[in-house]
């Protein structure tokens, strides 16, 4: 996802009051816009997405404010919303409540980067679904972890409930931001980790050059060994687990070409 202007994007009279926007690059001929308000808050305005020569697009015909700021540990709020989905076959219209308070505050630790001083913005939304002749109802439960000076939330975890069955609703975590307009996902780097399982001794080898940085993670998300490395070219570089007790933990592997995680199993 990349923060682009939203004057200069393609679909933006459909979305007037929308201060921000997000272009998604998919793969196989798939893009999207998400159209958002920023000013006081975060609000959705609607999305755009682009498969081929077909369009589908959701406007909100009133907004859905998630959540407003400044935040502070006691902050909560309601909004009502209405949105409208066109397709080629026929128009989805969705309605429902959202109620939200700040339940958490503390450190998160993601698999990129640790970030201190965040909140957790808790809320739930009771939705309406209509399609044609039918009217389904849901529950969304969401979390959003956000921090001030980044203007889009660090992680997002929703689950949703429909005929009584509950799934993923969204699972999105920020990998990195830059100033005030952008948002970059660092290029995977390619690593092998063996062996593991291990016990005392793991390998990791790597094409890179310059500085490698790795750490090793606890299940709790705890750093428990960490280094650093030079390399120019093809890299193996051995690692003593023997001081780890058995379980899980996530080797996090970092240089100038990108980024990696490996589950690690120490016995």
């Amino acid at each position: 996802y990349t923060a682009v202007a939203t004057a200069g994007t393609q679909y933006a009279d459909s979305f007037p009051m929308a201060s921000s926007t997000l272009f998604m690059d998919g793969t196989s001929g798939f893009s999207g816009y998400y159209y958002f308000d920023l000013n006081g808050g975060f609000t959705e305005h609607g999305d755009v997405f682009i498969e081929g020569i077909g369009v589908d697009h959701a406007v909100y015909t009133n907004p859905l404010t998630l959540f407003t700021t400044p935040l502070s540990i006691s902050s909560a709020g309601s909004d009502s919303y209405a949105k409208t989905s066109y397709t080629f076959w026929t128009p989805v219209y969705t309605s429902g409540s959202h109620v939200w308070s700040v339940d958490g505050y503390g450190t998160l630790i993601l698999p990129n980067a640790t970030y201190t001083d965040v909140l957790r913005i808790h809320s739930v939304q009771n939705v309406e679904t209509i399609i044609g002749p039918f009217t389904t109802p849901s529950t969304i439960e969401e979390w959003r972890w956000v921090k001030a000076g980044i203007p889009f939330p660090l992680l997002t975890f929703g689950l949703e409930t429909e005929d009584e069955e509950t799934e993923v609703s969204a699972q999105a975590a920020l990998i990195s931001f830059t100033g005030a307009t952008g948002i970059a996902e660092l290029p995977e780097l390619p690593i092998r980790v063996f062996p593991n399982p291990a016990s005392d001794v793991v390998t990791l080898e790597l094409e890179a050059s310059g500085k490698v940085q790795y750490r090793v993670l606890d299940a709790l998300g705890r750093e428990v060994l960490q280094g650093e490395i030079s390399a120019s070219g093809t890299l193996r570089h051995s690692i003593s687990v023997v001081a780890l007790n058995a379980g899980l933990y996530l080797l996090e592997v970092r240089s100038a070409d990108g980024m990696a995680t490996e589950s690690l199993i120490i016995e």
